[in-house]
């Protein structure tokens, strides 16, 4: 492995003044992630 992949990148102080980027909402008509025991099917 190449140390300089293993560098850490420099410090960005924008990061700490700005709030983070708000979550996208979910798609109201995509339905929530299956039932696990349950087919595909609805």
């Amino acid at each position: 492995m190449s140390f300089k992949k293993l560098a850490p990148l420099p410090p960005k102080p924008k990061s700490k003044q700005l709030p983070p980027p708000p979550k996208p909402r979910p798609k109201k008509h995509h339905a929530p992630k299956p039932i696990p025991g349950r087919g595909h099917g609805n």
